[in-house]
Formats: structure tokens, sequence, C-alpha cells
């Protein structure tokens, strides 16, 4: 993982801050290989999202300056964001992205490997990414509500 997010701070740093236009960014998500599988509408909705009106009113530019999400992940890896499981007071659940996937991000097994770990009740959602939640937001839905349903919650 500290490899993983290494690398994304260094694309971060290298990330484009203008834009024409929504649909620009919108088209390079659609050829992007990080978000092949993100369902139908989900690349302009992100562009939409991320993109605001440019000050100087010459086209777009990124609601996040690089700097700030760069450090935003260069800060990730020295939090301890993730206690163990039990100590929530509550029940809780992991639900990953794929660990078996080939040549997808370390999140995977580090999800898998955080569930064995901390103890936590920890299933994934097969065929998909780091964002799992953009690629199969269905998927994710049902294994949420259906954890929340084992406990009245739902």
């Amino acid at each position: 993982m500290e490899i993983f997010e290494k690398r994304l701070t260094e694309w971060a740093l290298q990330r484009r801050r203008r834009f024409a236009s929504i649909e620009e960014l919108t088209q390079e998500y659609l050829q992007s290989r990080a978000t092949v599988r993100w369902v139908a509408g989900a690349h302009e909705l992100m562009a939409r999202s991320v993109l605001r009106k440019s000050p100087d009113g010459n086209g777009y530019v990124l609601v996040c300056d690089p700097e700030n999400e760069a450090s935003i992940y260069a800060q990730a890896m020295t939090l301890n964001l993730w206690p163990r499981a039990s100590e929530f007071g509550g029940p809780m659940k992991l639900i990953g992205c794929d660990p078996n996937m080939k040549a997808s991000a370390s999140t995977g097994p580090a999800n898998r490997a955080l569930g064995t770990e901390g103890g936590y009740d920890y299933c994934f959602v097969a065929g998909t990414g780091h964002l799992l939640q953009i690629e199969k937001p269905q998927e994710c839905a049902r294994l949420t509500v259906d954890f929340l349903a084992q406990y009245s919650l739902a």
C-alpha cells in the first residue's frame, strides 16, 4: 500500500489542472485504463464533480488542486485509519475490491489483509478495482443492505 500511495501522490502532482470543457475530461476518463470498468454515465458525472468553471473565465479547473490531492495521498500512510473491527463498538463489515484481479492496484490484497488481520467481516466484489462503488454500485449496495439487514438496520 505504501508503494501504491506513493504512486498516487506522484500521479496527482502530474495531473492536468485545466480543461476546455467537461466533455474533455469525460473523454479522458472514457479512454483511461483505470476507469474502463465504471458504469455507463459515471465518467461524465465524475468530470462534472471534479471540475468547476475557471475563475478567469477560460474553461474549467480541478476543484481540488493537484498539490492538495497529493498531500491527502501522502498523509494517508501516516495515519492509523483502520483500528481493529472490535474497537468500533458495533457490527462492522469491510467490502473491498477484488484481491485476485491481475494488474490491479494493491488495494485488493491490502483490503483482504486488513479484513483478516483486523478481525473484520470481510468480503470483496469480484471483478472490481479500487473504485468498486463506481464499477459495480448495485453489488456494493446489495452487500451493504444485506449486512445491515443481519442486524435489523436495513
